[in-house]
């Protein structure tokens, strides 16, 4: 299995697949929990474990690299990578979406 994308790669796929036509992400929120997966995943690749460690040491998530991932979120959510209504989406919409979660824009 290949490595994760570094922030500016996923963000460059994402944008890709939008001009493409493609649905990039298929998340749902209806569950409530399920969209924080995306600024984990941005927060993991910029701090790494180190950052975490040292966030969970007292240091919190103030620090530059837990910023950078608020902002790569900000400029996900500016893509608009989601389909129209995934705010109420729950987990057995998101699973008649492709294993990729590619859908074609409507």
């Amino acid at each position: 299995m290949p490595a994760p994308l570094p922030p500016g790669r996923f963000l460059a796929a994402v944008s890709k697949l939008k001009e493409a036509g493609i649905t990039p992400i298929a998340g749902g929120g209806g569950d409530k929990w399920p969209l924080h997966f995306y600024w984990s995943y941005l927060a993991m690749r910029e701090a790494g474990k180190d950052g975490f460690d040292a966030a969970k040491g007292g240091e919190g998530f103030t620090g530059e690299a837990f910023v950078k991932a608020s902002q790569h979120l900000v400029d996900l959510g500016a893509l608009e990578p989601f389909r129209e209504g995934y705010l109420g989406a729950t987990g057995p919409i998101r699973r008649r979406c492709s294993p990729m979660g590619a859908l074609p824009s409507s």
